[in-house]
C-alpha cells in the first residue's frame, strides 16, 4: 500500500515515549468509492476514551473490503500525549463558528498534514497547529467549527465546513 511518508520541512514521526494508546468506538462509518488495493476509504467517527475523559474524532481510513467496521466496533487509537491533552483541556472551553485567514502546511505528523491556520472568530484570531483530516482539506474562507482558549489564542478544529 503506498503512504505517505514525509512531505515539506517538519516530518515527524512518534517516538514511543510521546505516544498513547487509547481505546476508540466507533459512533460512525462511512464509505467512499475509493480504493486501492482491496481496502475501501472510510470516514470514521471515533469516541476516544481515557478514564472520565473522552474525545470525539474524525479520522480516514483505508480499511480492508469485507472488515467488518461499523458503530460499535472497538478499534485502538495511537496519538500523542500532547495532542491528547490539549484537545481534551480545550474541549472543555468555549467553542463556536470561525473562518479561516491563512493556512501553511508545515510538512506531515505521522502520515497525516500538519497545518498551522489562523481562523478569526468575532473579531479575534486563534492559533491552529494540528494534523488535518486530508479528504475534507483546509483553505481561507473555509467556515469550521473550532474549541478555543481566548486568553491563550490557541484552538483546534471540531468540525469541518464540508462536514
Amino acid at each position: 500500500m503506498a503512504r505517505i511518508h514525509s512531505y515539506g520541512k517538519v516530518s515527524a514521526g512518534f517516538a514511543e515515549s510521546e505516544q498513547i494508546t487509547l481505546e476508540g468506538e466507533v459512533i460512525t462509518a462511512e464509505g467512499y468509492p475509493v480504493t486501492v488495493g482491496s481496502r475501501q476509504l472510510m470516514i470514521l467517527e471515533i469516541i476516544i476514551s481515557e478514564g472520565a475523559e473522552s474525545i470525539r474524532k474524525i479520522n480516514s481510513l483505508f480499511v480492508p473490503k469485507g472488515l467488518p467496521v461499523k458503530a460499535g466496533t472497538v478499534i485502538p487509537v495511537t496519538m500523542r500525549k500532547y495532542d491528547y491533552r490539549k484537545e481534551v483541556a480545550l474541549r472543555k472551553g468555549k467553542q463556536g463558528a470561525a473562518k479561516v485567514v491563512s493556512v501553511h502546511f508545515a510538512g506531515t505528523l505521522g502520515e497525516r498534514p500538519l497545518a498551522e491556520i489562523t481562523a478569526e472568530r468575532a473579531g479575534n484570531e486563534y492559533r491552529i497547529r494540528q494534523t488535518i483530516e486530508p479528504i475534507y482539506g483546509i483553505e481561507p474562507g473555509d467556515e469550521l467549527w473550532i474549541a478555543y482558549d481566548e486568553v491563550a489564542g490557541e484552538a483546534i478544529i471540531l468540525n469541518y465546513a464540508s462536514k
